[in-house]
């Protein structure tokens, strides 16, 4: 039998399947990583939007009341001077804002509550501070100083 009447088969190779393999597998780690990136800036923006709307929600109730709101009056100090740091989603800051001024507090994107919120005043509601933890593409931590908040509250934390 001579080579032109030898039967050809027809196929891949194993070598390029395992090529071909090869080269999916690394695409989707790549196409892996980047969503990863995506997702984490998404909630990082999702933070943001949280923060902006507890700071509108305070300042309407200053605008309101004439002070910020002050959850020691319920018991619970939020003063610095207090050693206390109360959590935006603590029934005491929530009956301030719910229902007068928000409808409801906006949760944190990863954790699904807004603890990672933490809020502070001054004595007689004259200032007041939050502090975003949980950020994932940014700073671990930013504040925002209200009106009249001296810089020293949070003065490791970078500003939002």
């Amino acid at each position: 039998m001579n080579n032109s009447q030898r039967p050809r088969y027809s196929g891949f190779t194993l070598v390029e399947l395992l090529i071909v393999i090869v080269v999916i597998g690394v695409l989707a780690a790549i196409v892996t990583v980047a969503y990863r990136s995506v997702a984490a800036h998404a909630r990082d923006s999702s933070r943001d939007a949280a923060l902006s709307q507890f700071r509108s929600a305070i300042e309407a109730y200053h605008a309101s009341n004439g002070n910020y709101p002050d959850p020691s009056q319920g018991g619970v100090p939020c003063h610095p001077g207090s050693g206390t740091q109360c959590t935006v989603s603590d029934s005491t800051l929530g009956s301030f804002l719910v229902p007068g001024v928000v409808s409801t507090l906006p949760n944190d994107p990863d954790k699904g509550t807004s603890k990672a919120i933490l809020y502070v005043t001054s004595a007689g509601g004259t200032a007041y501070g939050l502090l975003m933890l949980g950020y994932e593409t940014k700073p671990a931590m930013c504040r925002y100083l209200g009106p009249g908040a001296p810089a020293s509250w949070w003065s490791n934390a970078p500003a939002c």
